[in-house]
């Protein structure tokens, strides 16, 4: 029986790493599939609680990548 992907949940800062992120969600989503990559943009729909929809993807996820640009301190 095959093992299914991680869910994995990706946390920046846009000031800072938004282009980072994006490359590492493209990555990551062509190898495990989009469905098992979370990133805020476009994954959140109008109207959604931003909070509470991050919450729920984080504490869903098996990996929580934190990319730590030069602006993060």
């Amino acid at each position: 029986m095959a093992k299914e992907a991680p869910r994995l949940f990706i946390s920046y800062r846009r000031e800072d790493s938004i282009a980072y992120a994006g490359r590492l969600y493209d990555h990551l989503s062509a190898h495990f599939g989009a469905d098992r990559v979370f990133m805020d943009i476009g994954q959140i729909a109008p109207g959604d609680d931003f909070i509470t929809v991050l919450d729920h993807r984080i504490g869903a996820s098996d990996i929580v990548i934190a990319l730590i640009g030069p602006e993060w301190l």
